[in-house]
Formats: structure tokens, C-alpha cells, sequence
């Protein structure tokens, strides 16, 4: 089944490197088939619909950058090289990010009105809590895995 995303895509002319929002399209491989050929912008007919289209856009960063390459009078897109490196700070700041995140979901839905009076929906964000802390102690794992791997060198 055919689908499409937002993407980041990443473009060079004249030496200038920018970087754009773009609706790409893929086949039934998942294989890029074609993108729009002028960046997209958040819009809606509501303040939701634009709330809500831009929450979309966000989703681009979840996926790698694609970069746009010219090859024989075409253009493709590739995925870029992640040109992000890890040191270590960044442990402990994605442990931070969780933290937060558990305090503003138990802050902000849990203790909801909503929620606090239907079963299903406790017994959905008790789940979503338990998977946070496990993802908070894993990156701790890792963490502290890089912190004794560092005092041994």
C-alpha cells in the first residue's frame, strides 16, 4: 500500500545548505517514488487544524534527513549520514527529557478528570507511566555503562 510522510529534506545550491519540510511518497516497498517539489507549510481551517498539522510536522524529525542529490539531470533523495555524535552529557539528558516527560504526562493527563474516572483509559496511561520508567532506567543502564567504561580507560 502506497502512503506518504513529512520529511525533512535537505537541499544545496550555490554552496547554501537549507534545510525544508517536504511531503514525500512512497510505493508498496516503501520506496521513495516522489516527493513535492515546493516545501509545505503547517496550515488549517481552525487553530486545532493547525495545531494539529504542525504536531504532524514534527514527526519528520523522527526520521533520518534526506538529502537531495542530483544525478544524471535527477533528482533522488538519499538518506543523510546522521551527523549527530554522542558524548556524554547526552545520557543524562535524555534521562532529564524522560523525567519530564513522566511529571508533565502525570501533571497533565493522568491526573485528568477523564482519566481518573474511566478504568480503560487509567489502566492505558498506567502502562504508558511503566514504559517511560523503563525507558528512563535503560538509558540509565546505558549511562552508567559509558560512566565505568570511561573510568576503566
Amino acid at each position: 500500500m502506497s502512503y506518504w510522510d513529512y520529511r525533512v529534506i535537505r537541499k544545496t545550491q550555490n554552496d547554501a545548505v537549507s534545510y525544508e519540510i517536504h511531503e514525500v511518497y512512497y510505493n508498496d516497498k516503501d520506496e521513495i517514488e516522489s516527493w513535492t517539489e515546493e516545501p509545505v507549510s503547517p496550515m488549517g481551517e481552525t487553530c486545532n487544524e493547525l495545531r494539529n498539522d504542525i504536531f504532524y510536522f514534527m514527526s519528520a524529525f523522527r526520521h533520518p534527513v534526506l538529502n537531495m542529490v542530483q544525478e544524471d539531470k535527477k533528482e533522488r533523495l538519499e538518506e543523510c549520514e546522521d551527523e549527530q555524535t554522542v558524548n556524554p552529557g547526552h545520557y543524562f539528558e535524555v534521562m532529564d527529557r524522560a523525567s519530564v516527560v513522566l511529571a508533565h504526562f502525570d501533571e497533565f493527563i493522568v491526573s485528568h478528570p477523564v482519566v481518573r474516572k474511566n478504568d480503560h483509559l487509567k489502566e492505558s496511561a498506567q502502562k504508558i507511566i511503566e514504559a517511560l520508567y523503563g525507558f528512563y532506567n535503560e538509558a540509565a543502564g546505558l549511562c552508567c555503562k559509558k560512566d565505568a567504561e570511561g573510568k576503566s580507560q
